[in-house]
């Protein structure tokens, strides 16, 4: 494709080259258009972090950036059709007013929808954080977004019962992006419960790695993110290990965690432990001998107290 004399004067004037205008190339860093009126056909790029086209009235046919941040389109008050962006912080469309069929944006924070006044068949985006719907007064039947935190219309914020709220600290974008612990990454190869790939802008490798049960972990190396993944405690509490004694057995990985919440050790300590000094890396641990090999570390004693004292 040959640049139009339009294109490489956009180009020239807001400091990119023709392969970031048409996304061969990113952008890194945020893209501030904010004083943009109107884009050349072919615009469409990706952008690390946030892209800002507040002046924008009319979205070219094909325009769908990839924006690893904020997107900010608050004056648009038309959408094309087949306009689904992947954005990985928040969508700004303050001024739409109609949903076009097939707009089913995932987001990876906010939607902002705030002057939709009529919520279309099939409308059912998958939201990070917040859905902004201050317009709309009904909800139809039938209407089930993914949300991660909570949808407002007109005069009041919708009961969980009425949408479907979920965990949306995991987000697969279905086109090669994924938002996991605030890390927008772009995915190069996937197999089970393991994710290859690197961060916008970047050539470096970054691993993804879950245990199957909503917890997750990044690193650089595949060991590296499995190591970490074993110290993710989460939402778990004292109160999750009660039913422990000195006989009972769990795994490697379930010993750590219930060591790190009980006694409350810091995940750097606990790591240096068991890369340094911890003499067997067995799949499984009895709770007497967990207590017999952190009699001398930090929390070692409350661990004991807790496990014996059933």
């Amino acid at each position: 494709m040959n640049p139009t004399k339009i294109q490489l004067e956009f180009c020239e004037k807001h400091n990119i080259t023709f392969d970031q205008f048409t996304g061969k190339k990113i952008i890194m860093g945020s893209l501030h258009l904010s004083l943009v009126t109107k884009l050349p056909k072919g615009f469409s790029p990706i952008v690390s972090r946030g892209l800002y086209l507040n002046s924008i009235k009319v979205l070219p046919e094909g325009f769908n950036p990839t924006v690893g941040g904020g997107f900010h389109l608050g004056s648009v008050t038309h959408l094309p059709k087949g306009f689904n962006p992947t954005v990985g912080g928040g969508l700004v469309l303050y001024s739409v007013t109609e949903l076009p069929e097939g707009f089913n944006p995932t987001v990876g924070n906010t939607l902002y929808l705030n002057s939709v006044k009529v919520i279309p068949k099939g409308f059912s985006p998958t939201v990070g954080s917040h859905l902004n719907l201050k317009s709309v007064k009904t909800i139809p039947k039938g209407f089930n977004p993914i949300v991660g935190e909570c949808i407002h219309i007109k005069n009041r914020v919708l009961d969980e019962s009425e949408y479907n709220k979920k965990d949306t600290n995991f987000i697969d974008f279905k086109n090669g992006y994924i938002k996991c612990d605030d890390i927008f990454m772009q995915v190069t190869s996937h197999k089970g419960n393991v994710w290859k790939g690197h961060r916008i802008g970047s050539s470096d490798d970054l691993y993804l790695v879950s245990d199957g049960n909503s917890r997750y972990a990044h690193g650089d190396t595949l060991k590296e993110a499995k190591e970490d993944l074993i110290f993710k405690v989460d939402g778990r509490r004292p109160d999750d290990f009660e039913h422990l004694n000195e006989e009972s057995v769990l795994s490697f990985e379930e010993s750590i965690i219930a060591y790190r919440v009980i006694t409350g050790a810091c995940s750097y300590g606990v790591k240096d432990y068991i890369r340094n000094r911890l003499p067997s890396k067995q799949k499984e641990f009895r709770m007497s001998e967990v207590i017999e090999l952190t009699k001398d570390e930090y929390g070692g004693e409350s661990f004991r107290t807790f496990v014996e004292n059933k």
